[in-house]
């Protein structure tokens, strides 16, 4: 599977193994308002997530810079062949996420 790329708007990747439900991975730091924003939200929608902690994982920072031009932002999000940092985190900012992502009706 090819990883996902990001320039200024969240880019099409390849696609996950489930088209029905793709699976969500949230790219975070342990001091980000903005991560345990996204959590919230994402869990009192109850929707299932992996989280990865870029300060355990020094792949997963290069990933999150890799996907957002060179910036280590996080909340970073990766689902239905979609990444986006959704850094200044907003309900407004997830629910476009999702629905790029496929996952409106969730």
């Amino acid at each position: 599977m090819s990883e996902p790329t990001r320039t200024e708007a969240a880019q099409p990747v390849a696609p996950l193994s489930d088209p029905i439900r793709p699976h969500i991975t949230v790219y975070t730091t342990s001091s980000c308002p903005d991560c345990h924003a996204l959590k919230a939200f994402l869990g009192a929608a109850g929707i299932s997530f992996t989280e990865v902690n870029i300060e355990d994982d020094p792949e997963a920072v290069e990933f999150v810079m890799r996907v957002n031009a060179g910036k280590r932002s996080v909340p970073t999000v990766v689902a239905g062949g979609t990444a986006a940092s959704l850094s200044r985190f907003s309900p407004v900012k997830a629910h476009e996420f999702l629905a790029r992502a496929g996952l409106a009706a969730l």
